[in-house]
Protein backbone atom coordinates (compact mmCIF):
# COMPACT_ATOMS: atom_id res chain seq x y z
CA UNK A 1 0.00 0.00 0.00
CA UNK A 2 2.70 2.49 0.93
CA UNK A 3 4.62 2.04 -2.32
CA UNK A 4 1.40 2.49 -4.35
CA UNK A 5 0.19 5.57 -2.46
CA UNK A 6 3.51 7.41 -2.69
CA UNK A 7 4.28 6.31 -6.26
CA UNK A 8 4.43 9.88 -7.59
CA UNK A 9 6.80 11.18 -4.92
CA UNK A 10 10.07 11.98 -6.71
CA UNK A 11 13.21 14.00 -6.02
CA UNK A 12 12.49 14.13 -2.30
CA UNK A 13 14.50 13.67 0.86
CA UNK A 14 12.87 10.61 2.42
CA UNK A 15 13.10 9.01 5.86
CA UNK A 16 11.88 5.47 6.43
CA UNK A 17 11.33 4.47 10.07
CA UNK A 18 11.63 0.72 10.70
CA UNK A 19 13.03 -0.24 7.31
CA UNK A 20 13.34 -4.01 7.90
CA UNK A 21 14.71 -5.51 4.67
CA UNK A 22 14.80 -2.04 3.09
CA UNK A 23 12.34 -2.85 0.31
CA UNK A 24 10.33 0.38 0.62
CA UNK A 25 13.49 2.48 0.71
CA UNK A 26 14.70 0.77 -2.47
CA UNK A 27 11.38 1.49 -4.18
CA UNK A 28 11.65 5.16 -3.17
CA UNK A 29 15.27 5.32 -4.36
CA UNK A 30 14.21 4.01 -7.78
CA UNK A 31 12.13 7.17 -8.11
CA UNK A 32 15.17 9.44 -7.73
CA UNK A 33 14.60 10.08 -4.02
CA UNK A 34 17.47 10.30 -1.52
CA UNK A 35 16.57 7.98 1.36
CA UNK A 36 17.69 7.56 4.96
CA UNK A 37 16.50 4.20 6.29
CA UNK A 38 16.60 3.44 10.03
CA UNK A 39 15.84 0.40 12.15
CA UNK A 40 16.27 -0.58 15.80
CA UNK A 41 17.44 -4.05 14.75
CA UNK A 42 21.13 -4.43 13.92
CA UNK A 43 20.30 -7.47 11.78
CA UNK A 44 17.75 -5.48 9.80
CA UNK A 45 20.28 -2.69 9.25
CA UNK A 46 22.86 -5.16 7.89
CA UNK A 47 20.26 -6.78 5.62
CA UNK A 48 19.00 -3.45 4.28
CA UNK A 49 22.59 -2.34 3.55
CA UNK A 50 23.26 -5.56 1.65
CA UNK A 51 20.04 -5.16 -0.34
CA UNK A 52 20.95 -1.57 -1.24
CA UNK A 53 24.38 -2.73 -2.49
CA UNK A 54 22.97 -5.70 -4.42
CA UNK A 55 20.45 -3.42 -6.12
CA UNK A 56 23.05 -0.77 -6.98
CA UNK A 57 21.43 1.89 -4.80
CA UNK A 58 23.89 2.37 -1.95
CA UNK A 59 24.49 5.91 -3.25
CA UNK A 60 20.79 6.77 -2.81
CA UNK A 61 19.95 4.73 0.30
CA UNK A 62 21.79 5.28 3.57
CA UNK A 63 20.96 2.77 6.32
CA UNK A 64 21.68 3.43 10.00
CA UNK A 65 20.85 1.90 13.38
CA UNK A 66 18.33 4.05 15.27
CA UNK A 67 15.49 3.65 17.75
CA UNK A 68 12.92 5.68 15.82
CA UNK A 69 14.41 9.23 15.55
CA UNK A 70 17.19 8.75 18.11
CA UNK A 71 20.08 8.94 15.58
CA UNK A 72 18.32 11.14 13.00
CA UNK A 73 19.73 14.66 12.63
CA UNK A 74 18.13 16.02 9.49
CA UNK A 75 14.80 17.16 8.05
CA UNK A 76 12.85 15.47 5.27
CA UNK A 77 10.18 16.10 2.68
CA UNK A 78 8.61 12.70 3.27
CA UNK A 79 8.55 10.27 6.22
CA UNK A 80 7.19 6.75 5.74
CA UNK A 81 6.78 3.87 8.15
CA UNK A 82 5.18 0.46 8.56
CA UNK A 83 5.95 0.09 12.29
CA UNK A 84 5.13 -2.82 14.65
CA UNK A 85 1.41 -2.79 15.42
CA UNK A 86 0.52 -6.16 16.92
CA UNK A 87 -1.19 -5.88 20.34
CA UNK A 88 1.66 -7.48 22.26
CA UNK A 89 4.44 -6.37 24.57
CA UNK A 90 7.21 -4.20 23.16
CA UNK A 91 9.86 -6.25 24.94
CA UNK A 92 13.17 -7.44 23.51
CA UNK A 93 11.81 -10.79 22.31
CA UNK A 94 9.10 -9.31 20.10
CA UNK A 95 10.36 -5.75 19.50
CA UNK A 96 9.98 -6.32 15.76
CA UNK A 97 6.24 -6.92 16.11
CA UNK A 98 4.99 -5.48 19.39
CA UNK A 99 2.99 -2.27 19.31
CA UNK A 100 1.84 -2.34 22.93
CA UNK A 101 -1.52 -3.35 24.35
CA UNK A 102 -3.60 -1.63 21.65
CA UNK A 103 -1.01 -1.95 18.91
CA UNK A 104 -0.60 1.81 18.50
CA UNK A 105 2.17 2.78 20.94
CA UNK A 106 4.96 2.92 18.32
CA UNK A 107 2.69 4.73 15.86
CA UNK A 108 1.84 7.37 18.48
CA UNK A 109 5.52 7.88 19.26
CA UNK A 110 6.25 8.46 15.58
CA UNK A 111 3.35 10.88 15.13
CA UNK A 112 4.19 12.97 18.20
CA UNK A 113 7.90 13.23 17.29
CA UNK A 114 7.97 13.47 13.50
CA UNK A 115 7.14 17.16 13.24
CA UNK A 116 10.68 18.14 14.26
CA UNK A 117 12.08 16.19 11.30
CA UNK A 118 9.90 17.58 8.51
CA UNK A 119 10.65 20.30 6.01
CA UNK A 120 7.96 22.85 5.18
CA UNK A 121 4.96 21.08 3.63
CA UNK A 122 6.48 17.73 4.56
CA UNK A 123 4.21 14.68 4.54
CA UNK A 124 4.00 11.53 6.66
CA UNK A 125 2.55 8.15 5.66
CA UNK A 126 2.16 5.41 8.29
CA UNK A 127 0.68 1.96 7.69
CA UNK A 128 -0.55 0.46 10.94
CA UNK A 129 -3.34 -1.12 12.93
CA UNK A 130 -5.22 -0.83 16.20
CA UNK A 131 -8.30 -1.71 18.23
CA UNK A 132 -11.40 0.28 19.07
CA UNK A 133 -15.17 0.39 19.24
CA UNK A 134 -15.29 2.77 16.30
CA UNK A 135 -12.78 4.28 13.90
CA UNK A 136 -11.90 7.23 16.12
CA UNK A 137 -11.13 5.33 19.31
CA UNK A 138 -7.86 3.65 18.40
CA UNK A 139 -6.04 6.79 17.36
CA UNK A 140 -8.05 9.96 17.42
CA UNK A 141 -9.19 10.05 21.04
CA UNK A 142 -5.61 9.99 22.32
CA UNK A 143 -4.14 12.35 19.72
CA UNK A 144 -7.04 14.69 19.02
CA UNK A 145 -5.66 17.58 21.09
CA UNK A 146 -2.17 17.05 19.67
CA UNK A 147 -3.43 17.26 16.08
CA UNK A 148 -5.27 20.50 16.84
CA UNK A 149 -2.32 22.04 18.73
CA UNK A 150 0.16 21.19 15.99
CA UNK A 151 -2.30 22.11 13.22
CA UNK A 152 -1.95 18.69 11.57
CA UNK A 153 -4.17 17.80 8.65
CA UNK A 154 -4.92 14.08 8.92
CA UNK A 155 -6.40 11.48 6.58
CA UNK A 156 -7.01 7.98 7.95
CA UNK A 157 -7.81 5.34 5.34
CA UNK A 158 -9.43 2.27 6.91
CA UNK A 159 -8.13 -0.70 4.92
CA UNK A 160 -9.51 -3.56 7.00
CA UNK A 161 -12.13 -4.03 9.71
CA UNK A 162 -12.55 -7.26 11.68
CA UNK A 163 -13.93 -8.32 15.03
CA UNK A 164 -11.17 -7.86 17.60
CA UNK A 165 -11.47 -11.35 19.07
CA UNK A 166 -11.42 -12.94 15.62
CA UNK A 167 -8.27 -11.02 14.75
CA UNK A 168 -6.56 -11.90 18.04
CA UNK A 169 -7.38 -15.58 17.66
CA UNK A 170 -6.09 -15.53 14.10
CA UNK A 171 -2.83 -13.90 15.19
CA UNK A 172 -2.42 -16.38 18.01
CA UNK A 173 -2.96 -19.27 15.62
CA UNK A 174 -0.62 -17.88 12.95
CA UNK A 175 2.18 -16.55 15.15
CA UNK A 176 1.75 -18.31 18.48
CA UNK A 177 2.79 -15.15 20.36
CA UNK A 178 -0.53 -13.52 21.15
CA UNK A 179 -1.92 -14.06 24.62
CA UNK A 180 -5.54 -12.94 24.57
CA UNK A 181 -6.35 -10.93 27.73
CA UNK A 182 -9.81 -10.83 29.30
CA UNK A 183 -11.95 -11.64 26.29
CA UNK A 184 -14.86 -9.49 27.47
CA UNK A 185 -12.64 -6.41 27.02
CA UNK A 186 -12.45 -7.07 23.28
CA UNK A 187 -15.91 -8.51 22.72
CA UNK A 188 -17.41 -5.27 21.39
CA UNK A 189 -14.25 -3.97 19.72
CA UNK A 190 -12.97 -4.14 16.17
CA UNK A 191 -9.48 -4.39 14.74
CA UNK A 192 -8.62 -1.81 12.08
CA UNK A 193 -5.77 -1.80 9.60
CA UNK A 194 -5.22 1.75 8.42
CA UNK A 195 -3.06 4.18 6.51
CA UNK A 196 -2.42 7.55 8.16
CA UNK A 197 -1.47 10.57 6.07
CA UNK A 198 -0.26 13.62 8.01
CA UNK A 199 0.55 17.11 6.84
CA UNK A 200 1.97 19.41 9.53
CA UNK A 201 1.35 23.14 9.71
CA UNK A 202 -2.10 22.72 8.20
CA UNK A 203 -5.37 23.67 9.87
CA UNK A 204 -5.94 20.83 12.35
CA UNK A 205 -8.57 19.02 10.30
CA UNK A 206 -9.21 15.36 9.61
CA UNK A 207 -11.04 12.88 7.46
CA UNK A 208 -11.65 9.16 8.05
CA UNK A 209 -12.25 7.16 4.89
CA UNK A 210 -13.47 3.56 4.70
CA UNK A 211 -11.64 1.68 1.95
CA UNK A 212 -12.10 -1.89 3.14
CA UNK A 213 -15.17 -2.55 1.00
CA UNK A 214 -13.18 -1.88 -2.15
CA UNK A 215 -9.40 -1.82 -1.89
CA UNK A 216 -9.12 -0.10 -5.26
CA UNK A 217 -10.68 2.93 -3.57
CA UNK A 218 -7.42 3.50 -1.70
CA UNK A 219 -5.52 4.94 -4.65
CA UNK A 220 -8.44 7.16 -5.57
CA UNK A 221 -9.09 8.32 -2.01
CA UNK A 222 -5.39 8.92 -1.27
CA UNK A 223 -5.54 11.89 -3.64
CA UNK A 224 -8.24 13.61 -1.58
CA UNK A 225 -7.13 16.96 -0.16
CA UNK A 226 -10.41 17.91 1.49
CA UNK A 227 -10.45 17.53 5.27
CA UNK A 228 -13.13 17.77 7.94
CA UNK A 229 -12.78 19.70 11.19
CA UNK A 230 -12.50 17.83 14.49
CA UNK A 231 -15.71 17.85 16.47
Amino acid sequence: YLSKVIIKKKNKKVLEIGTGSGILSLVMAQRDNQVLAVDISERAVKLAKINAILNGMSDRVEVIHSDLFESVNDKFDLVVSNPPFLPISMDREYFFAGGGREGTEVIKKIITSVGAYLNTKGEVYILGGGFGIDEKIFLFNDLKEYFIKKRCDVNVFILKKNRALNELRHLKHELGIIEIPKEDEYEKQYYYAFLVRLIYEGSGQSKIIDCYFNKHDLLRMAKISKFEKFE
